[in-house]
């Protein structure tokens, strides 16, 4: 199996590639191998702008079994907290749009400037599609923003027009980018912090990190077993 790991920071992949450096072999710099599978790790730079393009770029997506996106979330439920961990499995656009007269937001679909049934997208959101070995994590909506909300009012707004649960910068670029590369994909978060006034006191940063790797890490085992 050939498997692309998939961040927008080294942060949040370093961990797990000293992890697999213990169980897989080095034979090149950009890969690590094991039996017959081989993991390419991609560190794409931050915004789905970035992330878009990257893994677009990637040499190794035409051959990838699997794309698996790894990154932190905020989280707009109280059930999610710091250090829970979740599959995100459809994601929509947060400040693509306009504002409206009354600080409302208005996205290009009801602007009238993309169809919201055109593919990759359907009813504006891009879910996953094609099958892929289990994540054992609960399944959640995401919304991608280019600013990071910082604000009740902001928080109120997203959660009320797109019902999402997770809050990210890259998760429609890795969702549209793969979907259009019809690639099979899953895409694992933990969170780091509650979506709302910014308060970097109370974001565990270390801990999601720490969890996540150790989930992608246990999944890597699962879907790619000697």
């Amino acid at each position: 199996m050939q498997i692309g790991l998939i961040s927008a920071t080294e942060l949040e992949l370093a961990p797990l590639l000293q992890m697999l450096e213990v169980h897989w072999l080095m034979p090149r710099l950009d890969s690590y191998q094991r039996g017959p599978h081989t993991i390419f790790p991609l560190v794409t730079g931050v915004g789905s702008t970035s992330m878009a393009f990257a893994l677009a770029r990637f040499a190794a997506s035409k051959s990838l079994d699997l794309a698996v996106h790894l990154s932190v979330s905020g989280s707009f439920r109280s059930d999610l907290i710091n250090g829970s961990l979740v599959e995100v499995t459809s994601e929509c656009w947060g400040d693509l749009g306009a504002e409206d007269g009354e600080g409302g937001m208005l996205d290009v679909f009801e602007l009238g400037l993309q169809d919201a049934g055109r593919q990759p997208f359907n009813d504006g959101r891009i879910a996953k599609k094609k099958a892929t070995p289990p994540t054992r994590l609960p399944a959640v909506h995401g919304v991608t923003v280019q600013c990071v909300t910082g604000t009740h009012r902001r928080r109120a707004l997203l959660e009320d027009k797109y019902g999402a649960d997770v809050e990210s910068m890259e998760g429609m670029g890795f969702f549209y980018a793969a979907r259009m590369l019809d690639l099979p994909f899953v895409s694992l978060r933990c969170i780091s912090n509650q979506v709302g006034p910014r308060d970097k006191s109370k974001w565990d940063l270390d801990v999601a990190v720490s969890a996540l790797c150790r989930h992608a890490n246990d999944y890597l085992m699962q879907v790619a077993p000697l």
